[in-house]
């Protein structure tokens, strides 16, 4: 079978289970963009052991309401086993796609894709090695968690809704300098500062619109993932996680660079790293207490500038499409990302 996603030259019997994040939607994995299940099969995976996690509906005046940013202790029961004729509440659980695999000839553990806070509620599912308040127990049928972009110690509210000020490094470094710099040379320094702007607000956009944020900073999803929160502190704490599991971490990793050089010797050199222009890389990078793999996708849009020469470089911004920047919303298909998590797949199964 040929496809554009490549060649699948056998079928590989690997029961895996999608997890998207906050505010988002199953379709996140299977719309045009993403269509990450036959990303999967085209590359030799059993399209029946692929399975897309789904949050559950509730009533909200008299409206069918996704629950995409409910308490994510009460999400990660539709992790676990429970009788329901609910076809996409039986999708989700772990249990029933292990003994699923098992009759197809394939392993008895499954392997978890989770993007973002999704990487939370299967870390939360993880951790209960006896029942909770919603009767959720962890019964040891996973393998192995990839997740993309988790924020393990949270996502600061503040930085969230304003992660690039407007005294942006560059920027401010241009206007300070402006003697040494011909025009075009601080038009520069605008265009990356412009570019940033453009990456964060896509990088917030599949979180919540403008006109959602005062709403969505108070559902319990988004204070449960605020950096020191009782929910982090419960699944962060040491012993919290199974050890017999493997953990990966894949993350963005988008760094300014501005470089002043005067007849080839450095008088500047700075570098700041803005993680995926959401969540830093400190806390996607590992999780506390627990062992776990890290892949990194590095970005340096660079501004390169020879004073005693007066030219300059901007070192690729990057155009999306074209150059993909890693971003928090791009990670599920970044290419990047798609390549670590085959090789992930290919090492582990």
């Amino acid at each position: 079978h040929q496809s554009e996603f490549g060649n699948k030259l056998q079928m590989i019997s690997l029961p895996i289970l999608l997890v998207h994040g906050f505010n988002g939607y199953p379709s996140n994995w299977t719309g045009p963009k993403d269509r990450f299940p036959e990303f999967l099969a085209a590359h030799g995976y059993d399209p029946e052991l692929i399975r897309v996690f789904n949050y559950g509906y509730q009533d909200f005046n008299g409206k069918r309401v996704y629950k995409n940013t409910g308490d994510l202790r009460g999400l990660a029961h539709r992790l676990d086993e429970y009788d329901t004729d609910d076809a996409e509440a039986r999708a989700s659980q772990v249990d029933r796609l292990a003994r699923d695999s098992a009759a197809r000839g394939g392993p008895q553990k499954i392997t978890i894709i989770a993007h973002s806070s999704g990487g939370l509620i299967v870390r939360y599912y993880l951790s209960r090695a006896v029942e909770d308040e919603f009767g959720t127990r962890y019964r040891g049928k996973v393998a192995r968690l990839i997740m993309l972009g988790t924020p393990h110690q949270g996502v600061d509210v503040e930085d969230f809704l304003d992660p690039l000020p407007t005294n942006f490094l560059i920027y401010r470094l241009m206007l300070r300098l402006h003697f040494l710099f011909p025009p075009d040379y601080r038009e520069q320094g605008e265009t990356l500062q412009t570019r940033f702007a453009e990456m964060g607000y896509a990088a917030r956009e599949e979180w919540f619109t403008d006109e959602s944020k005062a709403a969505a900073a108070e559902t319990p999803a988004f204070k449960q993932m605020h950096p020191g929160s009782e929910f982090l502190k419960e699944i962060n704490r040491p012993g919290a996680l199974p050890r017999d599991i493997e953990y990966f971490n894949i993350i963005g990793d988008i760094r300014a660079s501005v470089k002043l050089e005067w007849w080839h010797r450095a008088v500047f050199d700075f570098e700041k790293s803005f993680g995926d222009l959401l969540v830093s890389t400190q806390s996607a990078g590992s999780i506390p207490n627990a062992p776990s793999q890290l892949d990194q996708i590095v970005e340096t849009p660079c501004l390169e500038v020879d004073l005693s020469r007066h030219l300059s470089r901007l070192v690729h911004v990057g155009v999306e499409g074209d150059h993909p920047i890693p971003i928090h919303r791009h990670l599920r298909w970044h290419p990047k990302a798609r390549e670590y998590m085959l090789d992930i797949l290919a090492r582990t199964r």
